[in-house]
């Protein structure tokens, strides 16, 4: 399951690139100073265009055929009501 999972974040999104920075950090407690090290990791990603078409485009478009589907659906039975009366 977990390579599906993989699989599937890996057809999203593109690795642009990484970076890491490393600084010191200076805490001071009860007048003693403590030093630590913080490492700050950046990741750039971007997604694929398939993302876009699959999930924005192929939806709007459906629903706009359903729409025009359903309108032109009441059109039709509108002229039967008015025939039939």
């Amino acid at each position: 399951m977990y390579n599906n999972q993989r699989n599937c974040l890996v057809d999203i999104w593109e690795l642009i690139g990484t970076s890491a920075q490393r600084d010191y950090i200076d805490i001071i407690v009860d007048d003693s100073v403590n030093y630590y090290s913080q490492v700050d990791f950046t990741i750039y990603l971007d997604r694929k265009p398939r993302f876009y078409i699959v999930n924005i485009i192929i939806p709007v478009v459906f629903l706009v055929f359903v729409v025009f589907m359903v309108s032109q659906l009441v059109a039709y039975q509108s002229v039967f009501c008015v025939k039939s009366l």
